[in-house]
């Protein structure tokens, strides 16, 4: 779901994480969005353990380790951006 400035917005589902820059460009918060989808992991992690089929429960859990490595990427993007200001 996009605002009317086609900046995602921050309802249920949407990347909190980007906003739009004083000069009009959409950036990202690496961090918000590290956060997010660690907090999207541990949904499917919790998922997985609900579930009785085990082909079902492994495809959440590797659907959870994904969310973990984007995780990873988005903190590792975050330090690096601060290294460089």
């Amino acid at each position: 779901m996009r605002g009317p400035d086609g900046i995602p917005t921050t309802a249920p589902g949407a990347a909190a994480g980007w906003h739009k820059c004083a000069n009009g460009e959409v950036s990202m918060d690496h961090s918000a969005e590290a956060k997010r989808h660690r907090h999207m992991a541990e949904e499917l992690r919790t998922k997985a353990g609900l579930m009785t089929d085990t082909e079902v429960c492994a495809t959440y859990t590797r659907l959870a380790e994904s969310y973990e490595l984007l995780a990873d990427s988005e903190e590792r993007r975050a330090l690096n951006l601060k290294k460089t200001k």
